[in-house]
């Protein structure tokens, strides 16, 4: 990704249409469901919150919706940060990123200089004004 025309000109896409300044990807963790139980020891690991048995996959995308970047195979329990972690972008940051560049990511991602998650609530605590704004703003992006 890093040094990439293609990403300046996402960079620059993102930041006229959204506000962000050198984006240059959206990353979230997608759920598929499988069809019948995992015939493996670890199948109650595939029990995900949504779907009886399925796989957990981050997908990062572009502002338009291309899918740029993709992980799957984790048991659908795994977390997003989790199975973000055991992606190349995560391992080997420098690589894929120029020193300015990000990705933005919902609040179950943690910060880091190559990711901007979205505030997270904490329990019994509201969130600032300024957090709401940005939190809206990432939503729409």
């Amino acid at each position: 990704m890093a040094g990439c025309r293609r990403t300046a000109k996402i960079a620059r896409e993102i930041h006229m249409l959204y506000g962000f300044p050198h984006c240059v990807a959206i990353a979230d963790g997608t759920l598929f469901p499988l069809a019948t139980e995992p015939q493996t020891e670890d199948a109650p690991d595939y029990n995900g919150r949504k779907h009886a048995f399925s796989l957990s996959t981050m997908v990062v995308c572009d502002h338009k919706r291309k899918i740029r970047y993709y992980l799957a195979g984790y048991p659908g329990s795994a977390h997003d940060n989790r199975v973000f972690k055991g992606t190349e972008l995560k391992k080997e940051p420098h690589s894929h990123f120029a020193h300015n560049q990000y990705l933005v990511g919902d609040s179950a991602f943690e910060n880091d200089w190559f990711v901007v998650p979205a505030f997270k609530k904490l329990p019994n605590m509201p969130l600032g004004r300024d957090e709401e704004q940005f939190n809206t703003k990432l939503s729409q992006l």
